[in-house]
């Protein structure tokens, strides 16, 4: 029995471009009282599972999913956590209609690739400052994710108060 790979595409705006959406996501916290954000970068994240290499991981985000004029990817075997950051990464529940992910399986058959791959999508918000676990998970439950159809992780990497 062969055992599915899995690769992550992480594709965010460059570093010189503003990011709106992280802006509006710090303000939310800022208005639910959510203190020491002091920036918040987000990126999507498509998980690659099934009959896929590094690679191709790379060719399938070059071909359908990332725009280099303004946008930065990256291929990666998990989500890593960032020196300084609070990471928390949202994820559509399994058996929930995720359609971006199904126009993108679509879109890796109109490249030829026909190879049994399935996508899964998702967000990242790398969240700079002092924030306390108990104030991510605020900040995930009521503005990040719909928990009755995502789930969300909260990776850090310092110990938060």
């Amino acid at each position: 029995m062969k055992k599915d790979n899995v690769f992550l595409v992480e594709i965010g705006l460059k570093d010189n471009l503003s990011d709106a959406f992280g802006r509006d996501v710090m303000h939310s916290a800022h208005e639910l009282g959510i203190p020491g954000i002091r920036s918040v970068r987000v990126t999507e994240v498509y998980r690659l599972t099934g009959d896929v290499t590094r690679d191709l991981a790379r060719r399938i985000a070059e071909g359908l999913l990332f725009d280099p004029v303004s946008q930065r990817m990256k291929v990666r075997d998990r989500v890593p956590g960032v020196q300084g950051k609070t990471t928390i990464v949202v994820w559509y529940k399994k058996g929930v209609t995720d359609p971006v992910a199904l126009t993108a399986q679509k879109g890796i058959r109109d490249l030829g690739i026909r190879k049994d791959i399935s996508v899964s999508c998702g967000k990242k918000y790398e969240c700079g400052g002092v924030l306390k676990k108990q104030d991510a998970e605020t900040l995930a439950r009521t503005v990040l994710a719909n928990t009755l159809i995502q789930d969300f992780s909260i990776l850090t990497s310092r110990s938060a108060k």
